[in-house]
């Protein structure tokens, strides 16, 4: 019985992402996204290259070196910026992703568009 009690635990734990994985997640979002959604006239600007690169396969280790991904110990140092020394909800930030994915690319790209999960994922 004890056997099977740490084989469920286990198998639950390594089901969570590490920080550093859950990162990599949100950048592959955010520049997939951005790469779909963003008119030609944006990603041929300077400031969109400096931010996010010339194609997605660049984009991707671009912002995750921004973002300092694999550096990230611990969940709650996902939360960054105005969030800093919040504690991160994996819950809110899978909604978040989610929504993210589904949003039509006119509401992906307009910020007052955020889904209100995102807002939650540090608290």
């Amino acid at each position: 019985m004890r056997l099977a009690s740490l084989a469920l635990v286990s198998s639950l734990v390594a089901c969570v992402p590490s920080p550093a994985e859950i990162c990599h997640r949100g950048v592959d979002l955010e520049c997939t996204r951005r790469f779909e959604c963003e008119p030609d006239a944006v990603k041929t600007s300077d400031g969109f290259r400096g931010a996010y690169g010339t194609s997605l396969e660049a984009c991707r280790p671009l912002v995750a070196a921004q973002a300092k991904c694999d550096e990230k110990v611990s969940q709650d140092e996902l939360c960054t910026g105005a969030d800093t020394g919040k504690a991160f909800d994996l819950s809110q930030a899978s909604a978040c992703s989610s929504e993210r994915k589904a949003q039509a690319c006119a509401d992906f790209i307009d910020p007052s568009k955020t889904p209100a999960s995102c807002s939650l994922r540090c608290r």
